[in-house]
């Protein structure tokens, strides 16, 4: 079974699919610049489950997974970055920590290890 990302430019008039995989828990645009947006996407193995990045608002997705581990994304935020920067992207990845980057930047770095019992 697949879900997919549908999107509106008449305000649900017509819809356009835009991303199909396993799964779409979460979709974010980037305040400071809404041609950028995020979604955490599973997709069972197709591709990376991770997250995926749109440079165009919405109409269409690439893997954005380079340095992180291949898990699951757990959640994800956007963070203000600072002055006159682009905001920073947290992707928080099961059973492995926090990782962190600016979204023009290509690679994640950890920012927050996992702490384990």
């Amino acid at each position: 079974d697949n879900a997919c990302l549908v999107r509106s430019e008449d305000g649900g008039a017509t819809l356009t699919m835009v991303y199909v995989g396993v799964g779409v828990s979460r979709v974010i645009f980037d305040p400071r610049d809404p041609n950028l947006a995020y979604l955490s996407a599973i997709t069972r193995g197709v591709t990376h489950d991770g997250v995926m990045k749109s440079s165009d608002n919405g109409k269409t997705w690439v893997d954005y997974n380079s340095g992180l581990p291949w898990m699951g994304t757990s959640g994800f935020e956007l963070g203000p970055g600072a002055a006159g920067q682009p905001s920073v992207l947290y992707a928080g990845m099961t059973r492995k920590g926090i990782y962190t980057t600016a979204p023009s930047a290509i690679q994640y770095a950890m920012f927050l290890p996992a702490v384990r019992r």
